[in-house]
């Protein structure tokens, strides 16, 4: 069985020191299959979290200022799909 396509529409804006980061399920793909979870890491740091296959969103706080990068990897019983990122700055306090 094919592996799930990336997550779809990721965007990810930060609040003074909390990034909060969105996506869509996967577009279908004929064959593929379906997300059980979704592994998210922002990083630099150690924010690392695996969410259920009905999870849309993620919140990290107490963050410093810089550049994050979050990655988002659909996942299965297939195996790991490819990751969708996307990245933001916090701004300089």
């Amino acid at each position: 069985m094919p592996l799930p396509a990336a997550p779809s529409k990721l965007t990810a804006s930060i609040d003074h020191k909390s990034l909060t980061a969105s996506w869509q399920p996967p577009a279908s793909v004929h064959g593929a299959a379906q997300p059980t979870s979704y592994r998210v890491s922002v990083t630099p740091g150690t924010h690392h979290a695996t969410l259920p296959a009905t999870a849309r969103t993620i919140s990290v706080d107490d963050l410093a200022p810089g550049s994050y990068t979050v990655t988002i990897v659909a996942e299965s019983d297939a195996g790991a799909g490819p990751a969708a990122t996307v990245v933001v700055e916090t701004g300089h306090q």
